[in-house]
C-alpha cells in the first residue's frame, strides 16, 4: 500500500493496517464527530449541522454504506402481524 501526502508529495510504500473510518471524506467523519458528540440524538445532528431528518438519516445511510456495515432490519414485528 502507497500513502501520499497531498501537500507535500511525499510517498510511503509498505503494508499498513488502515481502519475502516479511513475510508471516510473528511465530511462524513465531520458528521460521525457531530453525531456522537450529539449521543446520536437525530434532532440535535439537525441544529448543529442545520440540515434536515431525511438528509441526517442519508448521510448515516452513506457512512454505513462506506463503511461496509449492512443493517438487518427487525422483520418480527412484520411477521408477527
Amino acid at each position: 500500500m502507497k500513502l501520499k501526502c497531498n501537500h507535500c508529495n511525499t510517498i510511503i510504500e509498505n503494508e499498513f493496517s488502515i481502519s475502516k473510518f479511513d475510508r471516510l471524506s473528511k465530511e462524513q467523519l465531520n458528521f460521525v464527530e457531530v453525531f456522537l458528540a450529539c449521543r446520536g440524538n437525530i434532532k440535535d445532528v439537525e441544529k448543529q449541522l442545520g440540515i434536515s431528518y431525511p438528509t441526517v438519516r442519508g448521510k448515516l445511510d452513506e457512512i454505513n454504506n462506506a463503511l461496509g456495515l449492512v443493517i438487518k432490519k427487525d422483520t418480527t414485528k412484520e411477521k408477527e402481524k
